[in-house]
C-alpha cells in the first residue's frame, strides 16, 4: 500500500512537471525598425542582441542600405527558409520581412549553423529610421512564408513553426496642426478650470 502511494505521488509529480515544461523551445525575436533587437527562448527573459546593421542590400531589393538582423547565433540548430513575408496595414503593405543569407538567396532554405541567416526589414515610409526604404520593394518572387501578417497598433506577429518575430513599426509623428489643436484644447481647458474655480 506505501509502495502505490509512492508510485502515485512520483506519476503526479512527473504529470505536473510535464504540464510547466514548454513540449518544444520556442524562440520569440522581438525587434524594431530603429534596428534594435531581442531573443527570448522558452519565454525567458528578453537577451539583447547585436543590433541589425544598415548595408547594403544583398538581395537587390533596394538600391540603398537597408536595416539587416544577423539571427545566426540564436538559429544555429534550425533551417531558415528564405523569401518574404509581407506585412499588411490599413490601406495595404507597410513593410516587408525578408529572409536570405549573404548571397541574396530568396529561394529553397539554409540551414543556419552552416551559413549565416539574415532577416532584412523593410518598412514603406519615408520618416527617416533606419529601416525607411520610401517605397515598396520587389516581392514578385515570394516563395514562402505567409500572404501577409497584419500590422495592428504599429505591431506585427509572424509565427514559422518555433520561432516568432515580433515586429514595431515606430508610430509616424503627429502632423503639427494636431500638435496645435491639442495646446489650444488645453489652453481651453485650464480656463473654464479657472472660471469655474472664481
Amino acid at each position: 500500500m506505501k509502495m502505490t502511494r509512492i508510485r502515485l505521488f512520483v506519476l503526479l509529480g512527473v504529470l505536473l512537471a510535464a504540464s510547466v515544461i514548454p513540449s518544444h523551445a520556442g524562440v520569440i525575436f522581438q525587434f524594431n525598425e530603429l534596428g534594435d533587437l531581442a531573443y527570448s527562448l522558452s519565454g525567458a527573459p528578453y537577451v539583447p542582441m547585436t543590433n541589425g546593421v544598415l548595408e547594403a542590400d544583398p538581395t537587390g531589393g533596394v538600391s540603398g542600405d537597408v536595416v539587416v538582423f544577423n539571427l545566426t547565433s540564436e538559429l544555429a540548430t534550425f533551417d531558415l527558409f528564405n523569401g518574404d513575408a509581407p506585412i499588411g496595414g490599413f490601406g495595404g503593405l507597410v513593410g516587408d520581412l525578408r529572409f536570405t543569407d549573404p548571397s541574396g538567396d530568396t529561394t529553397g532554405s539554409e540551414t543556419c549553423g552552416a551559413i549565416e541567416c539574415l532577416m532584412i526589414f523593410y518598412v514603406f515610409d519615408s520618416e527617416g529610421n533606419p529601416a525607411d526604404v520610401g517605397g515598396s520593394v520587389s516581392t514578385s518572387f515570394l516563395t514562402t512564408q505567409t500572404p501577409m501578417v497584419q500590422l495592428n497598433a504599429n505591431q506585427f506577429s509572424y509565427p514559422a513553426g518555433v520561432i516568432t518575430y515580433d515586429g514595431t513599426i515606430v508610430p509616424e509623428p503627429a502632423p503639427p496642426i494636431m500638435l496645435i489643436f491639442g495646446l489650444a484644447a488645453l489652453a481651453f481647458l485650464r480656463q473654464r478650470l479657472k472660471a469655474t474655480l472664481s
